[in-house]
């Protein structure tokens, strides 16, 4: 067995057909015979479904059975835990990657940076609520992104330098590492970490693409979101009670702002999203004003949920071609 240089975790509550089509991309990557790959999963048998060769062609295999898995940010810490290569990848089970992205984040990590973040396309463009999905919640990360050193990234679809990562966790990582809440880029940062994007390693990634889903993952976002931001910044009631009060402007604001910090990504969606992602980000700000004056409710586990059951968020066509591997 060859020594990997890039461990890629990727979680499954269900079996195999959840990540077929994903563990097809690893498989096809230029230097996937350098690739360690980690499915972290419910119980042994739970990748029988797996067809002869699907796992063949890494230089290494590991499938952990963890038991139940409520949250795939905590049993995505069982793969960290358990990688070998000097790098760790975690991938979404809905994010195919382009067949160099392995090669484009190794030879990125090159230069100075604790985590590198991959660069997402969108894999389901036809619906406009499809864009302000991937926009609300990638879009300084996106296809039209510039790459370079960046001050943040998102939780998923982001590889770490193994070395300072286990460093600054002690040497292991606790099972809150990777969650929303624990914010671990920030927290590298606040250490001398340095963040990038790589514009070279290109993943497409699945977003929800109606308005019902829409609606409930982004009024969900805004909750987590504005129960945190009051909580971490300490706001007094009367800051939170005049956020609350001023919610109906939060989306005009946050357009604006979007349109001057990802004007790339937004072009690529054309003038046609623009009627939706209004209406997404007021899902989100009325979220946010229920965050403020409620705390998060039940929030997290909708996003958890939402992560791994994204079938259910998409259009039928969409789903049946998560599938088709």
């Amino acid at each position: 067995m060859s020594t990997p240089v890039l461990s890629v975790v990727v979680i499954t509550p269900f079996g195999f057909a959840h990540v077929r089509k994903a563990v097809r991309h690893f498989r096809a990557q230029t230097i996937a015979a350098s690739l360690e790959l980690i499915i972290v999963v419910c119980n042994a048998d739970s990748l029988a479904d797996a067809r002869a060769g699907e796992l063949e062609g890494f230089a290494s295999v590991q499938v952990l059975p963890v038991g139940p898995i409520p949250s795939i940010d905590v049993a995505a810490t069982h793969g960290f835990n358990a990688a070998l290569a000097p790098l760790i990848a975690y991938s979404d089970d809905h994010a195919y990657v382009h067949p160099d992205w392995a090669e484009a984040l190794v030879k990125t990590f090159e230069g100075p940076w604790v985590a590198v973040g991959t660069t997402l396309e969108n894999a389901n463009p036809a619906t406009a609520w499809s864009w302000v999905n991937l926009i609300c919640s990638y879009g300084w990360w996106a296809e039209g992104a510039a790459g370079g050193e960046c001050d943040n990234l998102p939780g998923h679809n982001v590889t770490f330098r193994r070395e300072t990562l286990f460093a600054f966790a002690g040497g292991h990582l606790p099972p809150q590492t990777l969650r929303r809440e624990s914010g671990l880029l920030a927290k590298l940062r606040s250490r001398g970490g340095r963040l990038a994007l790589a514009s070279t390693a290109r993943s497409r990634h699945m977003n929800a693409a109606t308005m019902s889903s829409t609606g409930l993952v982004r009024f969900n976002m805004g909750r987590y979101y504005g129960h945190h931001r009051s909580l971490n910044s300490a706001w007094s009631w009367p800051m939170r009670l005049l956020y609350i009060l001023g919610f109906p402007l939060i989306p005009v604001v946050r357009l604006l702002r979007m349109r001057t910090e990802m004007g790339g990504t937004l072009a690529l969606g054309g003038l046609r999203i623009y009627p939706a992602l209004f209406v997404g980000l007021m899902f989100d700000a009325m979220g946010q004003a229920v965050g403020y004056g409620f705390g998060p409710g039940d929030s997290l586990h909708v996003l958890e949920n939402y992560e791994v059951r994204l079938r259910r968020y998409v259009t039928p066509a969409e789903a049946v071609a998560m599938d088709d591997a």
